[in-house]
């Protein structure tokens, strides 16, 4: 009875074959769907990750940009410190602390141009001496007093010229 109750029917195999192939296609097709959601799902992240790398070189540039943005303010704020210093160091008698330090600055350079008027005319005064002396001595065989004047006004102004 055993013999009977299993006979080898071809088309039973056959069927369950079919089904065993249908259900791996289902199976196949899942796994396919499956695969598709993950490899979006990755391309989400791989953009985000590129706009998070994007944003984090825009940030990183903005600070560099701030810090050197600081830098700046600080190099000018020690610029104009400086300036003050200096400005107090050779203030002017007429300047007042209400005055802008352009303006003192301006006043500055004007007083050293004319302080350098002063010391070429000055220079030029001494060049005439020494010339009036030259003319008016009796030379180096007798010295006097005029030949004295002008060996002391022309070192003067052989002193001034190193200087220069």
């Amino acid at each position: 009875m055993s013999d009977e109750v299993e006979p080898k029917i071809p088309e039973l195999s056959e069927t369950r074959q079919k089904v065993s192939l249908l259900d791996a296609n289902r199976r196949i097709a899942a796994l396919e769907s499956e695969l598709a959601k993950v490899r979006e799902k990755l391309s989400v992240a791989q953009r985000l990750h590129v706009k998070r790398d994007v944003r984090d070189e825009q940030d990183a540039q903005a600070r560099r940009r701030l810090l050197a943005e600081r830098d700046e303010r600080q190099d000018m704020a020690n610029v104009g410190e400086a300036l003050m210093e200096t400005i107090k160091r050779n203030l002017s008698p007429h300047w007042s602390w209400n005055d802008c330090p352009s303006e003192v600055v301006v006043d500055l350079i004007n007083e050293r141009d004319e302080a350098r008027a002063e010391r070429d005319a000055a220079l030029a005064a001494l060049k005439d001496i020494g010339d009036f002396a030259h003319c008016r001595s009796t030379g180096p065989a007798v010295p006097d007093a005029m030949w004295e004047i002008r060996r002391m006004a022309y070192d003067e102004l052989a002193a001034r010229k190193e200087e220069a």
